[in-house]
């Protein structure tokens, strides 16, 4: 989905079948709608974090996969915050992928667009108006475009990895109200009697 819409809204429902772990999509003839849900409010780093951990997901093994995943794990930990090292990650996976047709090595590619995204990512803290939502735009868009070679490389667990790029948040817990005290209140007290 590729569209912006003005409001929108999320609902939760059920389906007349069950979804597997692997599924994008789910085919159904029937759907009931329970209750409207909040929308998440999702950053340019949710998407990055998603997109990186969808490549890792997807790319096994290979050319530069090694030197992906440790870069990715180093970035979700959160030791690579300037987006540096994604920055160079991520020209060297570029121009290993350009190196021969670009066709022969989606992977390489695949990697270079989730790196990049952390790089636009990585930016949105610092900047301000329409320069961080260009940024912003940025990272989606790369991040989305990794996130749909992982999809056409091999069958992931769509639902656990947004569990971990996006993890859920505590119910809110109501502040503690102290008990109201016995004791007369002062404009009382300095009332005549």
């Amino acid at each position: 989905m590729n569209e912006r819409f003005r409001l929108p809204r999320l609902w939760e429902a059920s389906v007349d079948r069950e979804a597997g772990a692997g599924d994008a999509l789910v085919a159904c003839r029937e759907v009931t709608t329970l209750r409207q849900v909040a929308l998440p409010t999702l950053t340019a780093q949710h998407h990055a974090r998603f997109a990186v951990l969808c490549t890792q997901a997807a790319w096994d093994g290979g050319l530069g996969a090694t030197e992906f995943n440790s870069w990715a794990n180093s970035w979700l930990a959160g030791q690579d915050t300037s987006g540096v090292n994604a920055r160079e990650l991520a020209d060297e996976l570029e121009a290993e992928a350009h190196r021969g047709t670009g066709l022969a090595h989606p992977e390489l590619l695949m990697g270079a667009n989730a790196a990049r995204a952390a790089v636009h990512a990585s930016k949105i803290s610092w900047l301000v108006g329409r320069a961080r939502d260009e940024e912003n735009s940025r990272a989606i868009e790369l991040a989305a475009e990794a996130i749909h070679t992982a999809l056409r490389m091999t069958r992931l667990d769509l639902v656990s990895l947004s569990e971990q790029a996006v993890p859920r948040a505590a119910s809110a817990v109501p502040p503690v109200q102290p008990a109201p005290s016995v004791a007369a209140n002062r404009i009382l007290r300095a009332l005549p009697t």
